[in-house]
């Protein structure tokens, strides 16, 4: 009988382990999302400038 509670009790640990370490992939992978899309954001407000300088006749440094 101990054998049977031992192994549900090894499962379960394997289980709350697998479930927290795809919670940390998951924030991780959310965080990464995130700085691409404000590296992306950063690349569009520069094109922007760069566009709006360059039809105004102006140059940018």
């Amino acid at each position: 009988m101990n054998g049977a509670i031992d192994k549900k009790k090894n499962l379960l640990s394997r289980i709350y382990s697998k479930s927290n370490l795809k919670q940390e992939i998951y924030k991780n992978t959310l965080e990464v999302f995130h700085l691409i899309k404000k590296t992306v954001e950063d690349y569009e407000l520069e094109y922007r400038k760069y566009t709006t300088a360059e039809a105004n006749g102006k140059a940018l440094s």
